[in-house]
């Protein structure tokens, strides 16, 4: 008997929206058919087969950076060192425009300055920490100084690690590298 294949939808779902990602409607690692051999009762049973991987598949398991920080030149840096190893990235030189960005895309790690116009690094990690949504997010301060007071502070504002500027490339995909297996640890409940 031939057999009867349900497959999924074939475009995906935008790059912006991870959250609303669901194994029905975007490319996944499983397929389901239906196996048309009899079974108990007589009726189509489902049957999952594995995928080969896709790249746009793989764009959904790598987490979203965000780096806020006033220095174009730090921004541009983060953004080479990490779309380079495949994490999706976006860049913010404006606090206040960043946190509206932050509590809508969620983030799963944000690289963050001390000192910027308008809202200061401590400040925006501690409005940060107030949001619910956002209290799995790793906050990362971008410093100048590698002071005790500027990492204690930082601690007390909410975040995770510290990092002094400038940044090397192995210290920051190390950071990335931790939070996302952090993440996906937290997720499975170990």
């Amino acid at each position: 008997m031939p057999s009867n294949r349900l497959t999924q939808r074939s475009n995906p779902l935008p790059l912006s929206s991870p959250e609303s990602f669901h194994p029905l409607n975007a490319p996944s690692s499983i397929a389901c058919s239906w196996s048309s051999e009899l079974q108990g009762d007589h009726s189509p049973q489902p049957h999952f087969e594995p995928k080969p991987p896709s790249n746009q598949a793989s764009v959904y398991l790598r987490p979203l950076v965000f780096c806020i920080d006033d220095n174009p030149l730090i921004c541009r840096q983060l953004d080479r060192v990490l779309t380079g190893a495949g994490y999706r990235y976006r860049s913010f030189q404006d606090s206040l425009q960043a946190l509206c960005a932050v509590v809508e895309a969620k983030p799963s790690l944000i690289f963050l300055d001390l000192v910027m116009p308008d809202m200061g690094g401590y400040e925006l990690c501690s409005r940060i920490r107030q949001i619910s949504a956002l209290k799995d997010t790793s906050i990362v301060i971008l410093s100048n100084s590698d002071r005790m007071v500027d990492r204690v502070r930082g601690k007390m504002a909410g975040a995770n690690e510290h990092l002094t500027k400038p940044v090397r490339e192995a210290e920051v995909l190390a950071v990335v590298e931790r939070v996302a297996i952090m993440q996906s640890l937290a997720k499975l409940h170990i």
